[in-house]
Formats: structure tokens, sequence, C-alpha cells
């Protein structure tokens, strides 16, 4: 790849958080997650906790490197969110105007064809919570747990893939808890539309496209009080704080009106990004 790019004179443009390896190249650093402690994960069976470790501080050291590398070689720097921005200039002490922000979209929702599984008789449109994420410790899993656990009468519906060291977790999951593991596209949505509300409890993030995902299809969010979501969501969504587990997510819902997201929903499209990157790499070769 690196002698095709240097023989067509070439940008070189990588969407991975991994480094390309080719200098003057533009990539992306989606969030700084991969720093995250690994002592968060609570759920890991203690066979696993050594390699949980290891694992943890390999992936540490390869990010950070991918990020020096990008910080000394590659042209610019793109990330999803001001948030995430301001996070990379203080920890890699990278210019700020190396960086630049692009967010995510959500019309691939409307690409996707709903469809109803019916895995299991509880689910009843209206009459549920909806968490969807895979279970790392960021995604704050045990929130939704002991907020399940504090509102008996009420049913939450979980869906997202669970490594196997992960097996901790079905341990911890109250009886008005469904956990669905990984699912279809067609049934995230069709759980989206159905549900009272969807359930972010995240503890970091660096943009966070699944309430976007919920508020296209007309679904209310209930997410943590945290910076980046704050940025994205503004008053489109209702906040929690993700630290302390909530007693009634339906006076949540009713304590405080959102706007209309018609403004965030025409502000983060995947054709606008489209067209931030188009206005980008053109900049990039007018200069060369």
């Amino acid at each position: 790849m690196k002698q095709y790019v240097k023989e067509k004179n070439a940008c070189y443009v990588n969407f991975e958080n991994r480094c390309s390896l080719i200098a003057g190249s533009v990539s992306m650093i989606h969030d700084l997650i991969p720093l995250r402690s690994a002592g968060e994960s609570m759920h890991f069976l203690p066979r696993a906790r050594a390699r949980l470790w290891y694992e943890h501080w390999k992936a540490k050291l390869l990010f950070c490197e991918n990020v020096f590398w990008k910080k000394r070689k590659e042209r610019c720097i793109v990330t999803v969110s001001e948030y995430s921005r301001q996070c990379i200039i203080r920890r890699f002490g990278i210019a700020e105007e190396k960086i630049v922000v692009i967010g995510n979209g959500w019309e691939h929702m409307m690409q996707i064809e709903e469809t109803d599984e019916r895995r299991d008789g509880r689910i009843r449109c209206g009459e549920y919570f909806l968490f969807i994420g895979n279970v790392n410790a960021h995604k704050n899993i045990d929130w939704i747990f002991q907020t399940a656990g504090n509102m008996p009468g009420e049913l939450f519906v979980a869906a997202g893939k669970v490594r196997d060291d992960y097996a901790g977790v079905k341990m911890c999951i109250p009886d008005n808890v469904i956990w669905l593991g990984q699912i279809t596209d067609g049934y995230m949505k069709f759980l989206l539309r159905g549900a009272k509300a969807l359930l972010f409890p995240s503890l970091e993030e660096g943009f966070g496209i699944p309430p976007l995902e919920a508020l296209a299809l007309g679904t209310p969010v209930i997410a943590s009080d945290i910076p980046v979501l704050r940025e994205i969501y503004g008053d489109t969504v209702h906040y929690i704080d993700p630290y302390e587990p909530s007693d009634d997510l339906n006076a949540v819902l009713l304590e405080k009106l959102t706007k209309e997201p018609a403004g965030v929903l025409e502000k983060y499209t995947w054709e606008r990004a489209a067209g931030q990157w188009e206005t980008l790499l053109g900049k990039i070769m007018q200069e060369e």
C-alpha cells in the first residue's frame, strides 16, 4: 500500500484508530476509550483476569504508539466530537490545527428493514426500557442492572455481544431484565422503535451513535450527563448521573420536556459528514 500511494502521489485516508505507517496520510482517532482502566471490568471470571490485564496493557501501549506516530507523521487527524478533540490535545499534546472534527450520522437506520423476531413474549411495544451495547466497562451495564433492581415492576431489555470471559454478567442479571445477546439490525430497529426509552448510561464515549438512532426513530433517550453527550445532544435527551442508579425512570421522562431533535438530526448526518470529508481532502490536494 505504501508503495502504491507513493507511485500515485496520493493521500492515504485511514478510518481506523490504528496508524497507517504512511507519512502524510489522513487518519482517525475515534476516542480515547482504549486508555481506560481495565480494572473497571467487574464481571470477568477470575481465571480470565490475568489475560484481561495482559490484553489491556498490550492494546494500551499499541494505541499510544499509534497516536504518537499520527502526531509526528500524519498530515491530519479526524475525530468525531469536540470533546474527543480536546481530550486528544490534552493527552498527547497534538497541535489544535492538526485535528479536525467530523461527526457521525443516522440515515443508515432508514435503510434497515425492521423485523420482529419474537424472542420473548414479554417484550411488548411501549412496555420496556432498552439498552443496546457491547458489555464493555465504559458502557456501564451495572447501572442498568442496579436500576432494574430498584424498579422490579418495570421490564428492561438488553442487547449486545458478550465475550466468553464476561460470563459473570449472567450471574448479576435481575429477573426483570431480558438479556438477548447479539441481535440483528432489523430486530434492533424494532426494539428501538417500541421502547419507552433508550438507556445510554455510558461513562465515556467519543460520540455515542445509539441515541442518534433512537431520536431518528422517535424514541426518547435517557443518557449519561457527561460532556460529550451534552455537546452532541443538548436538550433533546433526558440526563441521569451514570454513577447513581435511578429508582424511577418514568419520572425522569416526565420531569423535564426535551427539545425536538430536528436540529440534532440535521446537524449530524452522513451526508453532511461526507461533505466535510470532501472539503478536507479537497483542501489537502490543493496544498500539494
